[in-house]
């Protein structure tokens, strides 16, 4: 099962992609930036919500527009962090987990 998102920084600059406590296995992560003409400005990273820290995959990863990253790593998700993307307020992603 692949899960979408379509984000947009002037309603949202972290989102939630899945969340704490979900058992859940997937093989990638693409995240394309979907802005005409600038660069988009990600993070990806897990949450621990009893320490209050963040641990990255990325951070400050540039994306020129029409462009994508992928993260093709298996990832067996079952751990009690939520795995979270931040982006500017000017920038706009598609993601897309599978």
């Amino acid at each position: 099962m692949a899960i979408y998102y379509n984000l947009n920084g002037s309603t949202a600059q972290t989102t939630e992609l899945i969340k704490p406590d979900l058992d859940y296995d997937f093989t990638a992560i693409n995240i394309s930036n979907t802005h005409s003409s600038n660069d988009a400005t990600i993070d990806l990273f897990i949450s621990d919500p009893v320490n209050v820290k963040n641990y990255y995959y990325i951070k400050n990863v540039k994306i020129p527009s029409g462009a994508s990253v992928i993260l093709n790593e298996s990832f067996n998700y079952n751990i009690d962090f939520g795995l979270y993307l931040s982006i500017g307020s000017s920038d706009t992603v598609d993601v897309i987990i599978t």
